[in-house]
């Protein structure tokens, strides 16, 4: 992913990989442009979406106001496990929100200098070889 997009570092645990991406020019012009074109399905290209009105607004320096961190706090308080999901039947919005509630989200002021999101990703468990 680095090499495709030109930018960035990989930061490694024994369970987790996270492309760590820096400068917002790298983001704006190198990974929209890529989600633009391959698109997430479910629920991830809507936290997508949500996040790229976040950097537009940062594109257009309404960041650098009081009202734009308001604007971004709220879009980010609607992303991830704080999404209302007006066209789930019912029972599927239950075991929603009682998954919610047993997890104890909790949210955060973001950083009005980039905007927050996940580049995480788990890794897959080595498979033994036999040789």
């Amino acid at each position: 992913m680095i090499d495709y997009l030109g930018c960035g570092r990989l930061e490694e645990t024994p369970s987790l990989a996270r492309l760590v991406i820096n400068r917002f020019e790298d983001v704006w012009n190198k990974v929209i442009p890529v989600f633009d074109k391959y698109s997430l399905i479910g629920v991830k290209s809507q936290d997508y979406l949500d996040w790229k009105k976040a950097a537009e607004l940062m594109n257009s320096k309404t960041h650098l106001t009081k009202e734009g961190i308001t604007k971004i706090n709220s879009i980010k308080l609607g992303m991830n496990s704080g999404r209302v999901y007006n066209d789930l039947p019912n029972s599927e919005i239950d075991n929603l929100s009682s998954f919610s509630s047993a997890t104890n989200v909790q949210s955060k002021e973001i950083n009005p200098k980039f905007p927050s999101g996940s580049g995480e990703t788990r890794k897959r468990p080595e498979k033994n070889s036999i040789s």
